[in-house]
């Protein structure tokens, strides 16, 4: 079975490409934002992706350092994309896309936090 930073780094970059992905769509749908309130909207579009590349950044370095000090930041921080993709299937459509890849990328970071933490206890013995 593949170790836990391989896990959390997928899980990384899934999430780095789901905001990148997220990121693009403004310029498709920014028209549909147009008037006053077009400055706070793209304040809170913006933002989401920030969100999501800080996970992924925290995953990352998860999966770097290999911490199990820091399997609860990750089992917490993958709360955020799979409360995102349930509000997706029930306020948007149960065939977006993009929920498909926020809950990948939070089931994948969960397993990686599930086998950091075994890595973390299974630690070699002094010869």
């Amino acid at each position: 079975m593949p170790r836990a930073r391989t896990f959390l780094w997928i899980a990384a970059a899934i999430m780095a490409a789901t905001a990148a992905i997220h990121f693009t769509g403004w310029f498709l749908g920014r028209d549909q934002f147009a008037g006053p309130t077009q400055p706070i909207v793209k304040l809170l579009w913006f933002s989401i992706d920030v969100d999501w590349l800080v996970v992924a950044g925290l995953w990352f370095a998860a999966g770097y350092g290999g911490a199990g000090l820091l399997r609860p930041l990750v089992i917490l921080s993958a709360i955020i994309p799979l409360a995102a993709a349930v509000g997706m299937f029930f306020l948007i459509s149960p065939a977006f896309f993009g929920l498909y890849l926020l809950a990948l990328a939070g089931a994948i970071a969960i397993i990686g936090a599930i086998r950091l933490g075994d890595e973390a206890v299974a630690v070699a013995p002094l010869a």
